[in-house]
């Protein structure tokens, strides 16, 4: 907010007489603090936009170990599944070959 200082100053005057500069000293700190405020929240956003930032890339690199982790069980899965039906199909084999051995 910016004011005319003149006006402020004869307005000050009227108001408060000889304490006038005293409450446009107050005023004047007033005005500083609330710039360094707003600086002070402008740093914030840009914190809170690197942290969002840094955060989406973590995301991004656990996302696309999860999907490594998906590919390999799929892998692991396949494989076992391949290797129940050759046992399964070995099992079978001895069954015919034993009931063939009995029936000779």
């Amino acid at each position: 907010m910016v004011l005319d200082n003149d006006l402020l100053d004869k307005w000050l005057l009227v108001q408060f007489g000889a304490d006038a500069a005293f409450c446009r000293e107050l005023i004047e700190e007033i005005q500083d603090l609330r710039d360094e405020l707003d600086a002070a929240e402008g740093r914030v956003d840009d914190l809170r936009r690197k942290e969002n930032e840094a955060l989406a890339a973590e995301n991004e690199v656990l996302s696309a170990k999860i999907d490594t982790l998906n590919a390999n069980l799929a892998e692991m899965l396949a494989s076992v599944r391949h290797q129940a039906e050759t046992i399964d199909a070995a099992v079978h084999g001895i069954v015919v070959a034993c009931q063939n051995a009995e029936n000779a």
